[in-house]
Formats: C-alpha cells, sequence, structure tokens
C-alpha cells in the first residue's frame, strides 16, 4: 500500500521498511472421504438454496463469490457449460467451467423454482443474490462433525480429488482457472505425497 502511495507522489516515511514479509504456507485441507458421507447428510438438512450452494460450491470447485453471482445469462445448461467474465476472476481473465452432470442436474432442478429471477440464488428479500453463507456453513460444519473446513477447502476438495485421480496439474488448473500451474499449491502433497491429509489421515488409523 505504502509503495503505491509513494508512486502516486506521497513522500512520507514508509513505516513498513526492513520488516520481514510473513510467510504463508500453503493450506492443504479439503474434504476427506470419510467427511464425505456425513457431509452430505448435513446438507440434506439445510434450506435447499443452501444446500444447492454448498453443492455447486463442491462440484464446481468456483470459488465462493462466483457462485454466489452465479446468473443464468451466464450458463448454457444445454452444452453444460458456466460463462465467468474476467472482473469475476482473481486473475482477470475470462473462463469457462465446464459443469458435471451433478452440477447441471442441481442447476436444472433450480431453474425450474427460480428462472424468473436474474441470479441461480435470488436473495429472499428480493432484488441481488444471497450475500453471506457462514451461517449455514456452521449448521453443516456441526451437524457432520467436521471440523477445520473453510468453504474454500470445497474448491481445493475438487482439485485434490482430481489429482489423487491422476489428472495432471495443468488439467486441474484450468478447471479451477489458475494462470499459473504453480498456483495448486497444496495440491501436489493430495496426490499421495508424505504431506497428504490423506495419508495423515489413514496413518493415524493405523496406528
Amino acid at each position: 500500500m505504502f509503495n503505491r502511495a509513494e508512486g502516486m507522489g506521497w513522500q512520507g516515511i514508509n513505516p513498513t521498511l526492513g520488516i520481514a514479509k510473513f510467510t504463508e504456507h500453503s493450506r492443504e485441507r479439503f474434504l476427506l472421504p470419510d467427511e464425505m458421507r456425513p457431509f452430505f447428510e448435513a446438507l440434506k438438512a439445510e434450506p435447499p438454496h443452501w444446500r444447492d450452494f454448498w453443492l455447486l460450491a463442491l462440484f464446481t470447485g468456483a470459488r465462493r463469490g462466483n457462485v454466489i453471482s452465479m446468473a443464468w445469462a451466464d450458463l448454457d445448461l444445454g452444452q453444460g457449460i458456466s460463462y465467468l467474465a474476467g472482473q469475476q476472476m482473481k486473475n482477470g481473465l475470462p473462463q469457462v467451467i465446464v459443469l458435471p452432470p451433478p452440477a447441471v442436474a442441481t442447476l436444472q432442478a433450480r431453474h425450474e423454482e427460480s428462472s424468473s429471477a436474474d441470479y441461480v440464488f435470488p436473495s429472499e428479500s428480493g432484488g441481488g443474490h444471497i450475500i453471506d453463507p457462514r451461517k449455514s456453513w456452521a449448521r453443516v460444519l456441526k451437524s457432520a462433525g467436521v471440523e477445520n473446513l473453510r468453504p474454500h477447502d470445497l474448491r481445493r476438495s475438487l482439485g485434490s480429488w482430481q489429482a489423487i485421480a491422476g489428472a495432471s496439474l495443468q488439467i486441474i488448473g484450468q478447471s479451477l482457472g489458475h494462470r499459473d500451474p504453480e498456483g495448486n499449491g497444496g495440491l501436489r502433497a493430495a496426490s499421495g505425497g508424505a504431506g497428504s491429509p490423506v495419508r495423515q489421515r489413514r496413518g493415524a488409523s493405523d496406528d
């Protein structure tokens, strides 16, 4: 922020000079095999729009904001495609998401109920779309008995299970809208490395 201010003509002293940058570690958490059944069972108890919201977040690997603002005008259910404009993407590039059959089925069911609205998940107050899924997420985790799982981890779950199935990092990156394969971060571990959460969970069960 201060570097940008200097570029705009600000001449004050940058108080952050000399401070080492905080080292960020790639998060590797994703939905594990033994968590899937209770997670899906917990979703069944949610109101239909929240149930479908989390299913689409998992099936498409799209970011939470992209699912929240998903509009019918950007979907081609006949072709099974979702279009995301560049301004909707973190990397600034437009993306075409190929929707898997479960996502298409979920969207088709929602279309029968809310096709008159602009958004797939319209606001209950009228106009616009839903905003904050945190209360729903907390209920799902509590009901499923799942801990330390964040909404963004559903996106990582898609990529991780692609890695486990043997998909290349390039294919995974394309499906998640990453410009650089390095953006796949902890997905290498998900494919079965020593740091893999799957291996760690198996190891704990073998003790």
